[in-house]
């Protein structure tokens, strides 16, 4: 059966996700606390300066932490 659907434009509205993060939040707080900038001079000489991009090895070790933080 033939059908015609009827469009809504309606305005997106734009959200900031850390508006939705408290300031108080571990994680945020982890992340005020602890300068990781080392992290990109200690695994600079493993990256490749050819080809596709990378994970950004900061992120990378973020993750990791995190996921070790929140373990029981």
């Amino acid at each position: 059966m033939l059908g015609h659907k009827t469009r809504d434009f309606r305005q997106h509205v734009a959200i900031s996700l850390d508006d939705l993060v408290p300031n108080d939040n571990f994680y945020r707080q982890v992340e005020q606390s602890i300068d990781l900038s080392f992290v990109r001079d200690l695994a600079g000489e493993f990256y490749s300066n050819i080809r596709r991009p990378s994970v950004d090895p900061v992120v990378f070790f973020q993750a990791t932490t995190n996921r070790l933080l929140r373990r029981n």
